[in-house]
């Protein structure tokens, strides 16, 4: 079943830091994960990934914006916006294989005092929000986690390279809205604020991920 979501324009509200530091890239045939020093108000990472390789960005609170372009490498910008005194606690962290980069923002647990952690891998079945400071999520494989937000949310852009033909098996969830400009093949169920499905051929493995923000994928202007 073929479907088209309509486009959605984002204001995108852009903190400017003026402290901001950038973390290097790491090569990309090795496995690392890296963890933003505790004074960085924002990130950029920019590498080459296969036709086939996997993108993955995982949010908690924030919007994700990717847009396609006529580029070699994958960019990606994270910008931490609200509490400036809390941007210490939410950390971006970086995974980086052959054929893949995993980008993620690593938020405080509520009930385990100095560690942080990234959204699981897996599906979401329940999310409960108390006001937008904590926030409680079941996934389907059983993993249980509670985040303290402290304030700070990380919006994510991405700019992720065309080819000859784009193409891309993507798979995109949030508890807010997804907006594309591109026609998506759904594959399976079509679940609300939950999309899996083909653009073109597939190829590209392209996750995007968060709780307390909107995703969107859209062409370059």
């Amino acid at each position: 079943m073929k479907i088209q979501i309509s486009v959605i324009i984002f204001t995108l509200l852009i903190c400017y830091c003026s402290s901001a530091q950038i973390i290097a890239q790491t090569p990309a045939n090795e496995s690392k994960v890296k963890s933003s020093p505790p004074s960085s108000a924002d990130f950029t990472w920019r590498g080459k990934v296969d036709a086939d390789g996997a993108v993955e960005i995982i949010g908690i609170s924030g919007d994700i914006q990717a847009e396609v372009y006529e580029g070699k490498e994958v960019e990606v910008v994270a910008l931490k916006q609200g509490n400036k005194n809390e941007f210490d606690q939410v950390q971006i962290r970086v995974e980086e294989s052959a054929g893949r980069v995993r980008i993620c923002a690593a938020y405080p647990l509520l009930d385990e005092q100095g560690r942080s952690e990234c959204l699981s891998d897996g599906k979401r079945r329940d999310v409960a929000n108390f006001g937008g400071r904590e926030i409680h999520v079941r996934s389907d494989n059983g993993s249980k986690q509670s985040f303290r937000l402290e304030g700070v949310s990380v919006q994510f852009k991405v700019r992720i390279p065309a080819g000859k033909s784009f193409g891309a098996q993507v798979q995109f969830e949030t508890t807010d809205e997804i907006a594309t400009d591109f026609p998506i093949t759904v594959l399976g169920r079509f679940y609300q604020n939950s999309l899996e499905g083909a653009i073109g051929q597939g190829g590209l493995k392209l996750t995007l991920r968060t709780i307390l923000g909107n995703i969107s994928l859209q062409r370059a202007q």
